[in-house]
């Protein structure tokens, strides 16, 4: 499912594509959100939860698991630059971007409601030409462990 993000909904969907490729790695078989609105509504989901019916029409489509989160933070914005004379000791003269990223996802069992995964993450970085997506990519690397991996999966 796409993750909550109201200030940018895009951001959302990339954080949730990116999270649905970490499971892929684990040995996940990952239905795409365009797959799932053929089965259920994702939007009567995000506003008033799974219902019974939903619950069978999943366990129909053979769906076992859902990950739905959030997107906390995504914001990068330049660094104040340093003094004059540190720029000219040092040789500092490049523009740095302090990026963050903040998000946290849990894996819900459809069939009992449990939720059986919970990882929550931050991270940021400062430095020359840094973006959210490359912070997104050192923070995954990071929560990434915490992904249990199915049997005879190949973790790259």
């Amino acid at each position: 499912m796409k993750f909550a993000y109201p200030s940018h909904p895009t951001i959302g969907q990339q954080v949730a594509d990116r999270i649905a490729f970490e499971f892929t790695k684990k040995g996940y078989t990952v239905l795409e959100r365009s797959q799932l609105e053929a089965i259920i509504d994702e939007k009567k989901i995000n506003q008033y939860g799974l219902t019974d019916s939903d619950r069978a029409t999943v366990k129909l489509s053979g769906i076992d698991a859902m990950v739905v989160g959030s997107v906390s933070r995504y914001t990068c914005f330049p660094q104040e630059p340093p003094p004059p004379f540190y720029r000219l000791s040092f040789g500092y003269d490049l523009e740095r971007n302090n990026c963050w990223v903040s998000l946290s996802f849990k894996m819900l069992d459809l069939q009992t409601n449990e939720i059986v995964l919970t990882i929550a993450g931050h991270w940021s970085i400062t430095d020359i030409d840094m973006t959210q997506d490359k912070v997104l990519q050192e923070l995954l690397k990071k929560i990434s462990n915490a992904i249990p991996s199915i049997k005879g999966a190949c973790n790259n």
